[in-house]
């Protein structure tokens, strides 16, 4: 039963890995109202998985990355082990065995304790499927050569993140990008400047509405040696 569990759950994840939907999302709400809603989901996740903001966000950010393709699980796919693979081969104890090992994997990957990695897969498949308008049918991938929506982040510290915790950033520019009008699930570019209004870096990132917009990769840098994250 725990095996055939986790199959429909490893199930639910990798069909977004195919192919990550949006919707025209834009909702009536302001951007101070859907904030609110932004960190209470973050605030009620966290305490039923029973880790702290930052972990929950931290995990949401990494399960956004590998549903859209730009991370990736080292033995992810439970199917491809050879345990799964070849059944007949294989005791039901060694069967466990793989499945535990490959479950450390994947809590490690999040950065969440293994005994909360089903629940955290239930919250985020379940509000991925209910944050997309499924019934329009909108399905594709936005191009990172599309032209983007752009905000702009100032620096405190002098080079390349406020001085903030990140949940508390990331809230920054999630505001600044939905007062911009980015969508659900929608790709935009946040360029950082230092105190001085000087150029440190850019960076791509992708709303999200249920946990708020995370950073995709690092765009560009005025130099080699200028430090990002």
């Amino acid at each position: 039963m725990l095996i055939l569990k986790r199959l429909v759950l490893l199930s639910l994840v990798t069909c977004f890995c195919i192919n990550i939907a949006y919707g025209d999302e834009k909702s009536d709400l302001d951007t101070k109202v859907l904030l609110a809603k932004i960190k209470k989901n973050i605030s009620d996740s966290a305490d039923k998985l029973n880790v702290s903001e930052q972990v929950f966000k931290d995990a949401s950010d990494q399960f956004s990355r590998l549903s859209q393709g730009s991370s990736y699980i080292s033995a992810y796919n439970l199917l491809e082990l050879p345990e799964f693979k070849n059944p007949s081969l294989y005791s039901e104890s060694e069967k466990i065995i793989a499945l535990n090992n490959q479950r450390t994997i994947e809590a490690n990957y999040y950065g969440i304790p293994v005994t909360s990695l089903d629940s955290f897969i239930s919250i985020m498949a379940s509000n991925t499927i209910d944050s997309v308008d499924m019934k329009k049918g909108i399905v594709g991938v936005q191009s990172i050569d599309d032209d983007i929506e752009v905000v702009v982040v100032k620096c405190t510290g002098g080079c390349g993140m406020p001085e903030t915790s990140s949940v508390e950033m990331m809230l920054h520019i999630t505001g600044k990008a939905l007062d911009a009008g980015v969508s659900n699930f929608e790709r935009f570019k946040v360029r950082f400047n230092d105190n001085s209004g000087s150029y440190v870096k850019s960076e791509i990132w992708r709303m999200r509405t249920f946990s708020g917009a995370y950073r995709e990769r690092e765009a560009s840098r005025p130099c080699p040696s200028c430090p990002f994250n």
